[in-house]
């Protein structure tokens, strides 16, 4: 499941960038930098676009899917630029796709 991030700093129960710094001290990691990548629309899109085809390949609709995804690449594409400058917007990124994280061993 997809939450943005709540109860800082102490969301720990996740992979939040508060997680991941503690998992990286606990096992002898420094960290130079954790950033999110991607805020509310990206993730939204992202979310959207992966799991769309699903509806029709759980239901044994192969073809059907194939077919969709073939249909929806160009409108997916377009809302996915979209989302892209939308994403601007959204200084905080809470609602993170995921994070990119550079640690050192000590």
């Amino acid at each position: 499941m997809t939450w943005a991030e709540h109860q800082k700093p102490h969301d720990y129960f996740r992979y939040t960038q508060f997680s991941l710094k503690m998992l990286a001290e606990e096992h002898g990691f420094e960290v130079v930098s954790i950033e999110k990548e991607g805020g509310m629309f990206i993730t939204i899109y992202t979310l959207i676009v992966d799991q769309l085809p699903y509806l029709f390949y759980n239901r044994g609709l192969i073809n059907t899917a194939r077919a969709f995804k073939i249909f929806l690449y160009p409108i997916m594409f377009f809302i996915g630029f979209i989302a892209y400058f939308l994403d601007k917007l959204d200084k905080n990124k809470d609602l993170t796709a995921q994070y990119e994280c550079i640690f050192i061993k000590k």
